[in-house]
């Protein structure tokens, strides 16, 4: 799942691909992923210009919130997710319920 930013659309003349990175990238990881599969795509996802990926991991009722490939902060069960990246803020619960 991606989010862009708002803007207007033109669902006439609509690409159906975008050429442009979506600010957030969000990754589920499934039972038959391991961590370091889904950690491998952070990389190529900054390098093409994603602003924060959130991996979420649902065994750990928990969201990895990365902001370069190679740090992240750690959100989980009543934790209040917080990306200072993008500005965005919510509850986990909300989530996993």
């Amino acid at each position: 799942m991606v989010l862009y930013s708002a803007g207007a659309l033109d669902y006439k003349n609509d690409p159906s691909r975008r050429d442009d990175a979506p600010l957030l990238s969000v990754e589920i990881q499934l039972a038959s992923q391991s961590t370091k599969d889904m950690v491998c795509k952070l990389e190529p996802y900054f390098h093409f210009g994603v602003k924060s990926c959130w991996i979420v991991v649902p065994d750990f009722r928990g969201v990895f919130v990365y902001h370069d490939p190679f740090h992240y902060q750690f959100f989980h069960d009543d934790d209040r997710l917080q990306d200072t990246t993008l500005g965005l803020e919510l509850e986990l619960k909300q989530i996993f319920e």
